[in-house]
């Protein structure tokens, strides 16, 4: 079977797989995110939902839940993000066993430091997507969770044990 299966949608699975290759190679590479700050990709969308969120008293597992980051990776990402001062933790009164985080005054000025990098990408793709009815674009968000569970099937299955002889 060749690739005439995806009629006329070729040319956006060529390009969303374009996409996800780069995105990929750099998802862990650190970039310029002001005087003496560097960030990856995964960080910087961690303070971007951190900011956005910064109203509520989110817990570490609730933030990554919601990125859908694997637990170990999410945290992994906060303690160097910790260690270099971008967010906070906190605990409450009541329960200190819960991690809440927010983004420090230097992970704000970080985020805003590289989204004013970005803002020019954003406006050239918005500016494409520009002759696209919202319920077109809403349609095409909603398509694009189609393939998310390609990849996360296999972390919803019940783990099987195995016993260790």
């Amino acid at each position: 079977m060749g690739l005439e299966w995806m009629g006329r949608y070729r040319k956006l699975v060529e390009q969303l797989q374009g996409f996800c290759s780069r995105y990929a190679l750099q998802y862990n590479r650190e970039i310029s995110c002001g005087p003496g700050v560097r960030l990856s990709p995964a960080q910087l969308q961690i303070l971007e939902y951190l900011v956005d969120h910064e109203d509520q008293n989110l817990k570490m597992s609730q933030v990554a839940k919601g990125m859908d980051i694997m637990q170990s990776t999410f945290s992994k990402c906060i303690g160097r993000m910790s260690e270099k001062g971008l967010i906070e933790k906190y605990h409450t009164a009541e329960n200190r066993k819960d991690v809440i985080i927010r983004a420090s005054a230097a992970g704000r000025e970080a985020w805003l430091h590289y989204s004013l990098q970005l803002y020019p990408v954003y406006q050239q793709f918005f500016a494409a997507l520009e002759g696209l009815p919202d319920p077109a674009i809403d349609q095409l968000a909603d398509a694009l969770s189609y393939l998310l569970p390609v990849s996360s099937q296999k972390e919803e299955q019940k783990k099987q044990l195995i016993r260790i002889k």
